[in-house]
């Protein structure tokens, strides 16, 4: 399901989603599972192809490189969710946290990865969600709450 992991490096078409300047022992991500392909252990942890969503077979997996094993990150990825069917995400309006906060149900195999909205610190009280909307669109929203909190919420151990 959803497997807590710090990745270090994350190359998209359009650059990377990691900042190692910043946070140079890797950035905080629940990815989930079924976005994993191609697993290979190296030295310094593992890299695969990683996908957004995995049901849309026109775009290619972006590059991943996480400070954990295969092993480790195929056993973080069984486990039952606390959560089996959907997730109740607070979401604020338009992101903007200066805004009212609505419950959004979100079905718990649709989200693809959740990340800190600050990453250096993700006691923070925002957090970011990615899932799969509809065939091939994609939402990023913003909730209330931390991302330690969310991964607490979800089940994923760390």
């Amino acid at each position: 399901m959803l497997v807590y992991t710090l990745v270090k490096d994350w190359r998209i078409d359009s650059g990377t989603r990691v900042n190692s300047h910043l946070c140079p022992a890797g950035n905080k991500y629940l990815l989930n599972n079924r976005g994993m392909f191609e697993m290979h252990d190296i030295s310094s942890g593992s890299w695969m192809y990683y996908f957004d969503n995995p049901l849309d077979v026109k775009c290619s997996g972006a590059y991943l490189r996480s400070v954990n094993s295969v092993e480790l990150l195929v056993e973080r990825a069984d486990y039952a969710p606390l959560h089996e069917n959907a997730v109740v995400l607070p979401v604020f309006e338009d992101n903007d946290i200066t805004k009212d906060v609505t419950n959004r149900y979100v079905p718990m195999f649709t989200i693809s990865r959740a990340f800190p909205y600050d990453i250096t610190d993700s006691t923070g009280p925002y957090t970011w969600v990615v899932y799969i909307l509809d065939g091939w669109d994609i939402q990023k929203v913003l909730c209330s709450g931390t991302f330690d909190a969310f991964v607490a919420y979800v089940g994923a151990t760390d």
